[in-house]
């Protein structure tokens, strides 16, 4: 487990904090079910998937988890803009190119 004091700091240096115990291995396992379950229906949601999915919620919610990005961001008061999944099957020859979301979406800094 990570220390709290460590939590923003690891956030300001790498750009993300883990590992983090948020989860049971069956929680888990539980919610990628869920997870594969709606990416297997046609014309699947891919977008936004913690307002389709309880489970998702619930790990958005998990304590654990809220309070270390609240620690990560020195915010108190944070919102979960969305929870997205780029699904790209083995042998794909798709491409999933970065692409700067925060520049549409008036979020700072812009890239």
């Amino acid at each position: 487990m990570l220390l709290k004091n460590s939590i923003r700091n690891d956030f300001v240096r790498e750009g993300f904090v883990g590992p983090l115990d948020v989860l049971t291995r069956e929680h888990a396992q539980a919610a990628l079910e869920q997870v594969q379950e709606e990416l297997g229906r046609p014309n699947a949601n891919r977008f936004k998937l913690h307002l389709i999915l309880s489970c998702l919620s619930e790990i958005a919610h998990q304590p654990t988890l809220v309070a270390a990005v609240q620690r990560a961001l020195k915010r108190q008061n944070i919102l979960l803009w969305s929870s997205d999944i780029n699904l790209k099957p083995p042998q794909s020859t798709g491409l999933f190119a970065p692409h700067p979301d925060a520049t549409y979406a008036v979020l700072p800094p812009a890239s």
